[in-house]
């Protein structure tokens, strides 16, 4: 039996992760496998197609203290949406590889020269077109939920595009009204009724329907390619604090003891250690939506204009690593919250999931998906303990 090789070095994470406030700068990480690579299982297995191979290299991340890789993240993503959810919503959500957002935003090599068409398309549609064959089979638009692990400076976090079909926010809000009305006039006869010698109290918190923001001219917003870095980077997380009094109260508004569902397409950005500005990645998935949607809905349905002001991007405060090799687990624990512990309120800022879940919730997750693949690796016929 051959004996897995494992290379201890050191690395700087503050050259990595420029996030303030981490407890040191540079710390002893064990991350280098190099003993032979044993296949274990594939998922999903044949005859299926799509299956990704996962092997004791890959396995070998899921000890503590290691980065989750992309083959993990790929599996275990692919297994919540085939195993883990209910038909409802795996009708309703798509998850890409943690390799199309790669694809999307990388600058083509000087060594592929650029076909004659390539120089009368935008640079959008030049991205698009390095992944366009990616959704020949799913229409993304018929989807609530669209989830793109993205690996920068060997961190993980998630994005996600919520309702990108839908053009209005879907609270009736005429209906809202009325249950509350129905509310505070049930209110205000029981006060009548306990005290009729006291005036009647006036509501002061109740909420106006949110102002739709009116975009004089939405044809003419810039690519991520066609502005300049100023402009950009203009849409910053400050656009969507979730710090401030600003409260939606619809969301919080309970009539009958039911929360409203209040849904807005936006773009969410869940991230473990809070870094830098992500407006950046929001760009890029605007412009991807603008090309996808000119190419294969338009014509059906009409131009459609995706920017800052009809999928707006917020990076809510979400429960956050203590260490710096959890990005991954947290990652795939957000995909699964979205399902287990839904959000009421898709109206930006998105507040109150803080607390959306227990952190220590993630130290199972390493050992919860080496069971599945351990499980996977007998059903196929593999040994396990095999090194």
């Amino acid at each position: 039996m051959n004996k897995q090789d494992v290379r201890t070095y050191r690395v700087t994470r503050s050259a990595i992760l420029k996030h303030p406030g981490t407890p040191s700068s540079s710390i002893d990480i064990t991350m280098h496998f190099t003993g032979p690579r044993i296949e274990r299982a594939i998922y999903p297995p044949p005859p299926e197609k799509g299956g990704i191979t996962i092997t004791n290299e890959d396995e070998f991340c899921l000890n503590s203290g290691e980065f989750l890789n992309d083959v993990i993240i790929d599996f275990y993503l692919k297994y919540i949406m085939r195993e883990l959810l209910s038909e409802e919503d795996r009708g309703r959500s798509h998850a890409f590889s943690c390799f199309f957002y790669k694809q999307l935003t990388q600058i083509p090599s000087v060594r592929n020269k650029p076909q004659v068409e390539d120089k009368v398309l935008t640079p959008s549609q030049k991205r698009h077109r390095k992944v366009q064959k990616w959704t020949r089979s799913v229409d993304i638009f018929e989807k609530d939920f669209i989830f793109f692990p993205i690996n920068e400076a060997s961190h993980w976090y998630l994005a996600v595009i919520c309702f990108p079909r839908q053009q209005e926010h879907s609270l009736n809000l005429n209906i809202l009204y009325k249950e509350i009305t129905y509310a505070i006039d049930s209110t205000l006869e029981t006060d009548q009724n306990n005290q009729t010698d006291k005036n009647e109290p006036t509501p002061s918190n109740h909420c106006e329907p949110e102002q739709p923001v009116a975009n004089s001219n939405p044809s003419t917003e810039k690519t991520v390619a066609e502005t300049n870095s100023e402009d950009m980077f203009a849409e910053t997380d400050s656009d969507c604090n979730d710090n401030g009094d600003q409260y939606n109260c619809v969301s919080e508004q309970q009539v009958h003891g039911h929360r409203q569902e209040y849904r807005a397409p936006c773009i969410l950005i869940f991230d473990s250690l809070r870094g830098p500005s992500r407006s950046k990645v929001a760009a890029h998935l605007r412009d991807y939506l603008n090309v996808e949607w000119s190419t294969r809905k338009e014509a059906e349905l009409g131009p459609r204009v995706f920017n800052k002001n009809t999928i707006k991007m917020c990076t809510p405060h979400v429960p956050q690593q203590d260490n710096y090799s959890d990005c991954g687990i947290f990652l795939l624990q957000y995909v699964e919250q979205i399902f287990k512990n839904p959000i009421k309120n898709f109206n930006v800022p998105i507040k109150n999931l803080v607390e959306w879940f227990d952190p220590t919730d993630c130290q199972k997750k390493r050992e919860e998906i080496r069971t599945v693949i351990r499980e996977l690796c007998i059903k196929q016929g593999n040994d396990p303990d095999k090194q």
